[in-house]
This record gives C-alpha cells, sequence and structure tokens, in this order.
C-alpha cells in the first residue's frame, strides 16, 4: 500500500480469526493511516457470536481507530451469528451504543 503511494487507496481492517486482541491492535497501529472501512463483527475462533459478547475487546479496537480530523471511517456490521436478521439488529444496536 505504501509503494503504491497514492492519496485515493485505503484499506480495510477486521479482526484476524485466531489472534490474541494485543496482536490486532498493534495491526490497527501498523495501518492506521491507510484504514477506512472497518468490518465489525466478534467470533470464538471460527464461531460467530453475539457483538454484545466482543464489546470489551471493541472498546479497544475502536479507541485504536480513532481517526484523525481529515479522515473518515466506516464501520460494517459483518457476518451475524446463524446469518439470523434479528441478530444482525440487535448486533447493529450494541454497535451504536458503543460508537456512541
Amino acid at each position: 500500500m505504501r509503494a503504491i503511494d497514492c492519496e485515493k487507496i485505503y484499506s480495510y481492517w477486521q479482526s484476524a480469526v485466531g489472534l490474541r486482541v494485543e496482536l490486532r491492535l498493534e495491526n490497527i497501529d501498523a495501518i492506521q493511516d491507510l484504514i477506512s472501512y472497518v468490518h465489525a463483527f466478534h467470533w470464538h475462533g471460527t464461531d460467530r457470536q453475539p457483538f454484545e459478547d466482543g464489546i470489551s475487546d471493541w472498546k479497544k479496537y475502536l479507541q485504536a481507530l480513532k481517526p484523525d480530523a481529515d479522515q473518515t471511517r466506516y464501520l460494517m456490521m459483518e457476518f451475524v451469528k446463524d446469518d439470523d436478521v434479528k441478530q444482525f439488529y440487535e448486533d447493529v444496536r450494541v454497535m451504536k451504543e458503543i460508537v456512541g
């Protein structure tokens, strides 16, 4: 991404499956200025969980992802438990609470 050196090219970030929270935060830090979209979901291993179960982790990610004044970040809810529409709405409700 840095080799391309183009202001119009950005990346998304999502929490890598199997990594500890600390390593995910290091990943955010490494590409902080290149992130525009964030895929929000909560998994335990490869099992999809209610987003509410990951609130403490997501508060850390969102604090680390706090954009500079000239940046915009977008959150996209992805991978809800059982692909359930009701779970999607519940997860979005929780996400909105922690985003403020």
